[in-house]
């Protein structure tokens, strides 16, 4: 229960940041239960901010492919996804979404494997209205995996942090 209300706030925060985003002007001020939050959109379409806590995100445009600076190399992306959007937050550590063609029970499997083969491992598993749930645990680093079917194919939520 824990690990998916984890999942759910994180989720939550996308969400709202990919509103911002589609906003379409040059600066914003958000509020939010973290206090204002500053958000640039750039020309190239990619927003950005951070909020007092620490807390930072960016929203890249459509079809870049490129994982954020610091994103785990253990931690694998499903083949032929695209990159949504991602966030770092000292709280919920480093956050992906990705969105991908492929079905759902695919990926999840493809993280299931991947996880195993790069030493995590898997601590719960569980598929609730068809919403796949993963949490895997390796030395001090949480991993949750959530991939669901969205609009245009699957999207995949992607997140790791650091117990404390």
């Amino acid at each position: 229960m824990r690990a998916r209300k984890k999942i759910a706030v994180s989720l939550s925060w996308f969400l709202a940041v990919g509103v911002v985003s589609a906003c379409g002007r040059e600066k914003v001020t958000v509020e939010s239960e973290k206090g204002d939050i500053e958000v640039e959109i750039l020309k190239d379409g990619t927003s950005r901010g951070r909020a007092k806590d620490g807390t930072s995100f960016a929203v890249v445009p459509e079809g870049e492919k490129s994982l954020p600076e610091g994103f785990p190399e253990d931690v694998p992306a499903f083949p032929g996804a695209k990159v949504v959007m991602n966030s770092m937050s000292p709280d919920h550590g480093l956050m992906v979404m990705f969105k991908s063609s492929d079905a759902p029970q695919q990926i999840a499997d493809f993280y299931k494997k991947r996880l195993h083969e790069e030493g995590w491992d898997l601590e719960q598993e569980a598929k609730v209205a068809g919403q796949h749930m993963l949490l895997a645990k390796k030395e001090t680093r949480e991993l949750n995996v959530l991939v669901g079917e969205g609009e245009e194919g699957a999207q995949i939520a992607v997140s790791v942090r650091t117990e404390q």
